[in-house]
């Protein structure tokens, strides 16, 4: 019984590969969109040789894989788009946090309190800048979940390559596992925005001590 009618749409070629561990085969495919029906098992039938049905399985499994890799880089865009505006902002908000507060250890006694209202206003905007990063972020962390649970581990492009596709420069991103945005005893489901807060009350202990010593208040 002839099999060639079973292919996916998509399917190419095939390619067997010899390695250590015995003869691996290679699928190629036409690119997928994502938008395609989802390829699905093909049911044996005993008129079809085991051997061929075999391969036909194993090509299925792999168009799928493929299948779900053009759905997950089609779900990434949005949020990674998203994500960018955010960083961006966050970078420029803690950057400006970290420059104020350098900035007053050269203020003379009469701009203290001017520059320590501006370094006030950098801690606001850099904690409101980092919880919308974490929420971009933690977007993007719930779809590498989702479908590395549909797929398995280690079978997806990272995030971070899919951000490189778009033109996105991602590396320096802070990007956790989902785990990090669930909201527990000892986390606030905001990572980066905890990281700022201590920042924050570092900056303001030790300004807080001069202020303490000089009695500049």
């Amino acid at each position: 019984m002839s099999t060639s009618h079973f292919h996916h749409p998509h399917f190419l070629s095939l390619k067997e590969v010899p390695t250590a561990q015995g003869t691996r085969r290679v699928f190629h495919f036409r690119e997928f969109t994502g938008l395609e029906p989802e390829p699905v098992p093909l049911a044996y039938s005993p008129e079809m040789d085991r051997t061929e049905w075999t391969v036909l399985e194993e090509e299925i499994r792999a168009a799928r894989l493929m299948w779900h890799i053009a759905q997950f880089r089609r779900a990434l865009r949005p949020p990674i788009e998203a994500a960018a505006s955010c960083w961006q902002r966050y970078h420029r908000a803690s950057e400006a946090m970290v420059n104020r507060f350098e900035a007053l250890e050269n203020t003379q006694d009469p701009d203290w309190r001017r520059h320590t209202l501006k370094l006030v206003k950098a801690h606001v905007a850099a904690l409101e800048a980092a919880v919308a990063f974490d929420e971009a972020a933690a977007a993007i962390a719930r779809l590498v979940d989702d479908f590395e649970e549909e797929v398995g581990e280690g079978l997806l492009p990272s995030w971070r390559t899919i951000a490189g596709e778009l033109g996105i420069a991602a590396e320096a991103w802070e990007v956790y596992p989902v785990s990090a945005y669930h909201q527990g005893d000892e986390q606030s489901g905001c990572p980066l925005y905890d990281r700022i807060v201590q920042e924050v009350d570092q900056q303001q202990e030790l300004i807080q001590t001069v202020g303490d010593l000089t009695g500049a208040r």
